[in-house]
């Protein structure tokens, strides 16, 4: 499925799996040299049958939670890796994306709008607030350093035109 780490040095990276059902992602710990490690926790999905892009996840910058989004939903649930109870919002009109502040105190994603798509940051409690605005944009992304003074912002855009051809 997919591997992330943390930001914090001496904290852990994951990787998430199917489990041979289909029915739950497992999240393991993952050492580049050692390969995969203890799980970590599991996630209960809805459709065993869904793709891969189905359910993407973000480690947190200090390694204590993952965030499991269900696109093209916008549901997204933080899991804790400590025992805290679990915290689930969904975010309006939700495209694509999914990467921790560097507080670990909200997330970022990106947002469909009408002509355009908008970076979003969404708090813990699933309010969103628009970042940045690109106008024809297919999608944006948006990572930020790991001290949290800087965020690089991706964005995707398509231009077409189209010809017609007579007596061709």
């Amino acid at each position: 499925m997919g591997i992330d780490y943390s930001l914090s040095p001496g904290t852990i990276c994951a990787i998430a799996e199917r489990s041979p059902d289909g029915k739950q992602l497992i999240f393991s710990v993952f050492d580049p040299g050692k390969g995969r490690g203890r799980e970590l926790t599991r996630f209960d999905i809805d459709d065993p049958q869904a793709d891969y892009y189905a359910y993407g996840f973000d480690l947190s910058p200090q390694g204590d939670r993952l965030a499991v989004l269900k696109a093209p939903t916008g549901h997204i649930d933080i899991l804790s890796l400590t025992g805290r109870p679990r915290q689930s919002f969904t975010v309006k009109d939700y495209n694509f994306g999914l990467d921790w502040a560097a507080d670990g105190k909200g997330l970022f994603t990106s947002s469909h709008l009408h002509g355009g798509a908008a970076l979003l940051h969404v708090d813990l409690q699933g309010n969103a607030h628009v970042l940045w605005v690109l106008k024809g944009g297919l999608l944006v992304v948006g990572l930020p350093s790991p001290d949290g003074r800087r965020l690089v912002m991706e964005g995707a855009t398509m231009n077409s035109n189209v010809w017609m051809v007579e007596s061709f």
